[in-house]
């Protein structure tokens, strides 16, 4: 798999993302991004307009059971967080039609990946 950063919760580097720590993300706004699950392989793929806001809301959401996606959720509150791995797939730069661009992008790595529930998290298509 093709990642640009890959962080694993709890674990500092140039890409920090921790469950309830800090986040440091740099060069990176809108992008296609990755949860994987270490353990069982499953993974979730989405897309963001700022991956900043992005992760500061699973920061937020996952540790008290908010997730907006059930399956991962439940799968963190499962396995915790050190088992999970958020990697940027694509960084997305075209401005014409961002949303559209991200969409197709979004779609194209689900399909790669095939994650679709019951191979992985996403509970549909985009």
């Amino acid at each position: 798999m093709p990642m640009i950063g890959e962080v694993r919760a709890g674990v500092p580097n140039s890409w920090t993302f921790k469950v309830g720590g800090r986040i440091s993300i740099k060069d990176c706004k809108s992008c296609v991004y990755v949860w994987a699950n270490v353990i069982n392989g499953k993974v979730y793929v989405g897309s963001t307009k700022n991956v900043k806001n992005r992760l500061a809301c699973y920061r937020r959401t996952l540790p008290i059971g908010k997730c907006h996606n059930r399956h991962l959720q439940a799968s963190y509150n499962k396995y915790g967080c050190d088992n999970f791995i958020y990697s940027v797939l694509e960084v997305i730069t075209e401005l014409v039609d961002l949303t559209a661009v991200l969409t197709e992008r979004e779609q194209y790595w689900i399909n790669n990946l095939n994650c679709i529930d019951p191979n992985g998290y996403n509970l549909n298509p985009t």
